[in-house]
């Protein structure tokens, strides 16, 4: 029984980060198209993912010379201090990328 439930719980949490996976694409995409399109600055986002399919993805930034990664961890913490992860993914950038977020 233990067994199940700990195999249910990795389901879930599979399941809750593959939904919140496609919201961070759509909001960081967004954010940085809609910023480094008026500033005319390069940048690249690429999610990368590990072997081991119950790892979640990384998400490397790059604007101009300055590179960071979100992770799982980032997420989590920035999403248990702001109110959505549309808020959390706004500071997440703002604190890491603080010459192009404002």
């Amino acid at each position: 029984m233990n067994d199940w439930n700990k195999e249910n719980d990795r389901e879930q949490i599979g399941i809750c980060i593959n939904k919140l996976t496609d919201e961070v694409d759509r909001i960081l995409f967004k954010k940085v198209d809609e910023e480094m399109g008026k500033l005319g600055v390069a940048y690249g986002i690429i999610r990368d993912y590990s072997d081991n399919p119950e790892e979640p993805p990384i998400w490397i930034i790059q604007i101009e010379d300055t590179k960071t990664a979100l992770t799982s961890d980032n997420l989590f913490e920035y999403l248990s201090k702001h109110k959505n992860l549309e808020d959390a993914l706004t500071r997440f950038m703002r604190d890491h990328f603080q010459s192009y977020f404002t």
